[in-house]
């Protein structure tokens, strides 16, 4: 879940600075896609320096080469004349208001119920809900829907986070811990 939510606070960035750039004349180039499983905690290997090295959060020389391909590759696609249509379309998606969490966790028993149907988007609709539950044991299940249930059991806490997503892709995530029953 952690992964999910740099990657969510990345996306909204790199469209910020999108829309920055194309309003003011100038390209942008994203390296995501060239990170694709290699970014921080990447499956295949991070590109980048963790936290406690020297290089913070900066690429190293993989992560480099990758974004010099996306600059590359922004320049050898550039074309002023789809540049307005291009800056309507990431100024709408800054401007997507964020949906909002409204969830609640009940336990009844070994039974948690997880409930996020009324969570609420003013400029669209909830598209999906993912529900990430950390168990005692440190294992995470993943669950979706606007409701869920699963099984945790009564003498253990457990940590619950809700990742409401809306119909244009802005995330928001909600977390709730259920208390071991007394």
């Amino acid at each position: 879940m952690d992964q999910r939510w740099i990657n969510a606070k990345t996306d909204e960035l790199n469209t910020a600075f999108k829309a920055a750039a194309l309003r003011h004349g100038y390209l942008f180039a994203d390296p995501t896609e060239n990170f694709e499983r290699h970014e921080l905690c990447g499956r295949h290997g991070s590109w980048m320096f963790g936290l406690l090295e020297t290089g913070r959060f900066h690429p190293n020389i993989d992560g480099h080469r990758a974004t010099a391909d996306a600059v590359i590759k922004a320049l050898g696609v550039a074309n002023r004349t789809t540049q307005p249509a291009q800056l309507a379309d990431v100024e709408a998606q800054a401007a997507n208001a964020r949906p909002v969490a409204a969830i609640s966790v009940s336990r009844n028993g070994d039974q948690l119920a997880l409930d996020a149907s009324a969570s609420t988007d003013t400029d669209g609709a909830i598209a999906s809900v993912d529900w990430y539950v950390q168990h005692a044991d440190g294992t995470e299940e993943v669950l979706t829907g606007a409701r869920a249930t699963t099984t945790v059991p009564a003498d253990e806490q457990a940590v619950v986070t809700a990742v409401v997503t809306d119909n244009q892709g802005k995330e928001t995530f909600s977390s709730q811990v259920s208390p071991a029953a007394s």
